[in-house]
């Protein structure tokens, strides 16, 4: 029982880190593709809030 209840947290952990790293890889090429177009209006700021 606290075996699997250990492993179900170690599974969730591991879940979110792929996601996290996932959004930091997308997010970041939002912000070089804005760089990269001269600057202007942050609109990658768009995805992130909404």
């Amino acid at each position: 029982m606290l075996r699997a209840r250990a492993r179900k947290i170690a599974e969730d952990k591991t879940g979110f880190h792929i996601y996290l790293v996932i959004f930091l890889a997308i997010y970041s090429l939002f912000i070089a593709m804005w760089l990269w177009s001269e600057g202007g209006f942050p609109w990658f700021v768009f995805p992130l809030v909404f």
